[in-house]
């Protein structure tokens, strides 16, 4: 990738954004790899993807249980545009068997249009999973 990079840490949940104009989709796949091949190499055992374990309507509040995966593939997914999607653990200290509050994070890429450039897009996203983006839900989140 080349050209101006676009990078924000004012981000939803005290988050960072990043974008480039990515040339290609295979571009796009090719870093979604290499990030992969990262968190494998530094968060084994601590990142993956979510399943629903419980949920309650009453608190607004959700249970997750992060499953890590062999597949990048795994992680993919196209709504609302083609992207990766990872949760890693920072601290595994646990309270009442879920990690404590800012231990769990998301690391997102997307390949996505824009409109601005008029062209296709690399944009990374890092933020707490601590909470829904508008703030309403709150999550808790162990390893399976």
């Amino acid at each position: 990738m080349s050209g101006k990079i676009n990078s924000s840490d004012d981000w939803y949940k005290d988050g960072y954004s990043f974008s480039q104009i990515c040339p290609d989709e295979a571009t796009f796949k090719t870093n979604a790899e290499t990030y992969f091949l990262y968190l494998k190499t530094h968060y084994d055992g601590r990142f993956g993807k979510t399943r629903d374990e419980k949920f309650s309507m009453d608190t607004n509040e959700n249970w997750y249980i992060i499953e890590q995966k062999n597949d990048l593939s795994d992680y993919f997914g196209d709504n609302p545009s083609k992207l990766y999607k990872f949760y890693y653990v920072r601290n595994n200290a646990l309270d009442n068997g879920y990690f404590v509050k800012g231990s769990v994070w998301i690391f997102e890429i997307r390949y996505e249009f824009d409109t601005d450039s008029d062209g296709y897009k690399f944009q990374l996203f890092v933020e707490s999973a601590d909470s829904s983006h508008n703030g309403i839900y709150k999550n808790y989140y162990k390893m399976g």
